[in-house]
């Protein structure tokens, strides 16, 4: 580790991520997952760093911004929905922008970086950070990357599901509850079989899958508690997957719904609507306040058809910024 004073009690320690144990108690507990160190440590990348902003006078850290590095080319994250700097509301700007301009002298003067993307969270994650990480990267001259629209629910400010349903999802939601279709949250028991219509659908609609059977079947077991398969099954067919998707726990506030799929065989009824429905109980019983859709764009072009289911669940849209800049 590597210690720079800034000013008065505070401190920039650099870590090199693969010197770091797992346990290392320089992040906080709830940490959103893509910053934890054991999932920084799964991104394959020749050098990997952690950059951590200490209060001596508290002993604790209260930021910090994991930084991968090929060459001279800077990645934030590497192989991850988003990196980039997390933080503590309360903090300090005027510390806080010391902290990252700290950050980027030390990567153009000590790596030798001549660029750096920094892809962030969507911005209903924590609308204060986002609202001043964005001010200063315009502030210090970075250049939007890439601009994607990104669909959520406020599930605890929604109310219930059906609240904001347009009618013609709730008829199609009408039409599920008429069938024998159970919902059930699993680790791994129906991984297989719910891979396989995830592949399908991928395939039908000629988009690429980011992961293989196998790497997903590594996360699950690698983080147990942040990954959980939800699924719908028709009880008259032997259990037979009608619709899935993969939960990840981001940290206790948020829920991400990643790769959702129908089965082909059952698309009539528009299953993923009733699986949704019970996604978004069973995260308001688990007092989650995010349940996030993820993205309707791709590489920042818009899918107006998978917009328009969205906005028609009455899920609500904030942006997702993948930042550039060059020395």
């Amino acid at each position: 580790m590597l210690i720079l004073p800034l000013q008065g009690s505070w401190e920039m320690h650099i870590f090199a991520l693969h010197q770091v144990d797992n346990q290392h108690p320089c992040l906080a507990e709830d940490t959103f997952l893509f910053h934890q160190i054991a999932h920084l440590q799964t991104q394959l990348c020749e050098k990997k760093w952690l950059f951590s902003l200490y209060f001596a006078n508290k002993r604790r850290y209260v930021a910090h911004f994991p930084i991968f590095q090929q060459k001279n080319s800077l990645f934030s994250p590497f192989q991850a929905p988003f990196g980039g700097a997390i933080f503590e509301p309360t903090l300090q700007v005027e510390i806080l922008y010391l902290f990252l301009e700290n950050i980027e002298n030390y990567c153009t003067q000590i790596l030798e970086a001549k660029r750096i993307y920094i892809k962030l969270y969507p911005q209903c994650y924590a609308p204060t950070q986002s609202s001043l990480l964005t001010h200063y990267l315009l502030k210090k001259g970075y250049s939007l990357d890439t601009t994607e629209l990104n669909y959520h629910f406020d599930i605890q400010a929604n109310g219930n599901f059906d609240q904001k349903l347009h009618h013609s999802e709730k008829r199609k939601l009408a039409q599920c509850y008429k069938q024998h279709f159970e919902f059930r949250l699993a680790k791994t028991e129906w991984l297989e079989q719910a891979y396989r219509i995830i592949y399908q659908n991928r395939e039908r609609k000629q988009k690429p899958i980011s992961l293989s059977l196998e790497q997903l079947q590594n996360l699950f077991v690698q983080f147990p508690h942040h990954f959980l398969l939800a699924c719908l099954l028709d009880c008259d067919k032997a259990f037979t997957v009608v619709s899935t998707a993969v939960l990840v726990k981001i940290n206790s506030k948020i829920i991400y719904y990643f790769m959702p799929a129908d089965n082909f065989d059952y698309q009539r009824f528009s299953p993923s609507i009733l699986l949704l429905r019970y996604i978004y109980d069973w995260a308001k019983e688990q007092h989650f306040r995010i349940l996030d859709l993820g993205i309707s764009t791709e590489n920042g072009k818009e899918n107006f058809g998978l917009m328009r289911f969205k906005q028609n669940l009455g899920a609500e849209v904030s942006l997702k910024l993948t930042w550039y800049k060059s020395w």
